[in-house]
């Protein structure tokens, strides 16, 4: 029995390596998915800024060319209006003997000299429009790429340094959230396993000291009858702790049997002041599941249900058939409610109202409904001070 709970504990635990692992390769692919379509559309954008400026720049040493090979200043006019207007492009005018006639947007001071090498440096692309104004004389207009450009061609990349950064960030958040899950799953199944343990072995020790006393009142065939009983508990807490932990083997069950066994058995375990009613339908419901694990969900609801009204109340079990979806189970509890915020986090574990829970007892039912069941379970509606109701679908 220590072997079926220890070998749930490390199920659990290597799924949970197998989800995180998984889901940090998938926020991996998303990164560099989204730092790919960034690079892929800020390279077109930068492409097409890069032809416009050599567009504007073929029109600015079109306009160089006229005022070069102009005869009166009339005829000027309109291209001189072209050289004026400043294009943010930084650009260089030189002369066929390598000297630098004019500039744009760069410091002339900065150029040691018009030695035409250092002209070249200037730029990197090596950007030149040739312009040749009379036979045998080339002006050569070398330019470069505007702030707009240049910032437009690194941009990407610190956009990806700024993704890869927050996906570090967001690694290691996840694996310190991952780690406290982790030690949360691993003290409350402990807590969980003591807690489910603990009623039979203690039961079982009082009937050892019944047959011990000679003042026993019950006969030896009736204290065995009850031991019997304990022990049966104790092997379908084992299968339980077994099922959770492997892929259980689903038959057809009879839902209203189901229910109405479990709630005989919380009658005898909760409050006097607590009542539970069923209702069934008049034909039975049958699904595809595990009886062992669908009890242990059920108790696990009811439980939290007896504990919201803290003794006295009124528990509800609803059961229908939904010939869309399947078996419908509603549990309605007059407790104390949830908050609306607060509707699907009870579900994570370690989350719990009370002081001495460890919150594994909903996130256990959810593990049955959805993994294992391919079902469905959530809170429909909640009042704080009237009740809950949750929700079961079952396929």
């Amino acid at each position: 029995m220590p072997l079926h709970v220890g070998y749930t504990v490390i199920s659990l635990v290597m799924i949970g390596d197998r989800i995180r692992l998984s889901g940090y390769w998938t926020l991996a692919a998303a990164a560099l998915l989204t730092a790919g379509l960034f690079l892929f559309y800020s390279s077109r954008l930068a492409s097409d800024l890069a032809e416009r400026e050599r567009q504007r720049m073929l029109l600015w040493a079109d306009a160089v060319a006229e005022v070069l090979s102009a005869t009166d200043e009339t005829s000027v006019k309109f291209p001189m209006r072209i050289l004026e207007d400043d294009l943010g492009i930084p650009a260089l005018l030189v002369g066929d003997d390598g000297d630098i006639i004019m500039s744009r947007n760069i410091d002339i001071d900065s150029l040691s000299g018009h030695d035409p090498a250092v002209v070249e440096s200037v730029f990197n692309n090596g950007n030149e429009i040739k312009i040749e104004t009379e036979p045998g004389v080339v002006y050569r207009v070398c330019y470069g790429d505007s702030a707009l450009l240049c910032g437009l061609r690194f941009y990407p990349y610190i956009e990806l340094c700024v993704i890869t950064f927050f996906l570090v960030i967001t690694y290691f958040a996840i694996r310190v959230s991952h780690k406290a899950d982790q030690n949360r799953i691993w003290v409350g199944l402990s807590k969980e396993t003591a807690h489910q343990l603990g009623t039979p072995i203690s039961s079982l020790m009082g009937w050892m000291e019944c047959l011990r006393a000679d003042a026993s009142k019950m006969s030896v065939p009736e204290v065995a009858v009850e031991m019997e009983h304990d022990v049966m508990r104790l092997a379908d807490v084992a299968s339980r702790f077994y099922k959770i932990g492997t892929r259980p083997v689903l038959v057809q069950i009879d839902l209203s049997s189901l229910i109405d066994s479990v709630a005989d058995y919380m009658r005898r375990r909760v409050s006097s002041g607590i009542v539970i009613e069923v209702n069934l339908p008049e034909s039975n419901v049958c699904v595809q599941g595990s009886a062992e694990l669908l009890r242990w969900m059920l108790e696990n609801l009811m439980k939290n249900a007896a504990d919201a009204m803290e003794g006295s109340g009124k528990i509800t079990i609803d059961l229908r058939h939904d010939g869309k979806t399947g078996a419908v189970i509603e549990i309605t509890d007059t407790g104390k409610g949830i908050p609306l915020k607060k509707w699907k986090s009870i579900f994570q574990a370690g989350y719990t109202t009370k002081g001495r829970g460890w919150g594994l007892g909903l996130t256990l039912a959810r593990r049955i409904v959805v993994q294992y069941h391919r079902g469905s379970i959530a809170v429909v509606s909640s009042e704080i001070g009237r009740g809950t109701t949750f929700r079961i679908m079952l396929p």
